[in-house]
């Protein structure tokens, strides 16, 4: 009898062994993503001047993710006075003639705008073509100098990657 009894006990662990080592692959969890998002950003290039009055900012580039994108923010902001700006300056200070025209805007409100959020979904997105996020002409009387473009794209896990762009209104 002890020998039926210690087949059936082995017969009971080997079956309960089997069972719980056997799961599908479905009741294993997926790995945590840790992977942030990709930001390329074409245009607008970094030191690009765009010209107020005349030109949009026009957005061209890809965001990428390994498993599933969910948001880009698209935000402006004025960040200083630029280079060219200040040459200026200096130029008309030591008597050079400055065109009034060149000058304009130097003194008046910067371009400001709310932020953009777009929803996404899926790897990859590309900005369709002439995207202009802020949707018009930068008017002419903004204040010429420096200005970043921030892109904050997240992904579905919470991912963050933030890219900034810094370019120069002006004339």
């Amino acid at each position: 009898m002890s020998i039926l009894k210690f087949f059936g006990i082995s017969a009971l662990w080997a079956a309960t062994l089997l069972f719980t080592s056997c799961g599908s692959d479905k009741d294993d969890p997926e790995p945590k993503d840790t992977t942030k998002p990709v930001i390329n950003i074409t245009r607008p290039q970094s030191n690009a001047l765009i010209v107020a009055g005349v030109n949009n900012i026009i957005v061209e580039g890809t965001l990428t993710d390994d498993r599933e994108l969910d948001e880009c923010t698209i935000s402006i902001a004025y960040t200083g006075i630029s280079t060219r700006a200040i040459l200026m300056e200096d130029m008309s200070l030591k008597g050079v003639a400055i065109s009034s025209d060149l000058y304009a805007g130097i003194d008046d409100e910067p371009y400001a705008h709310d932020p953009v959020v777009i929803t996404l979904s899926g790897k990859s997105y590309s900005f369709p073509p002439n995207y202009d996020p802020f949707g018009g002409t930068i008017p002419a009387s903004v204040k010429f100098g420096e200005y970043t473009l921030t892109f904050t794209v997240t992904d579905k896990a919470g991912n963050e990657e933030v890219k900034k762009v810094v370019f120069e209104i002006g004339q």
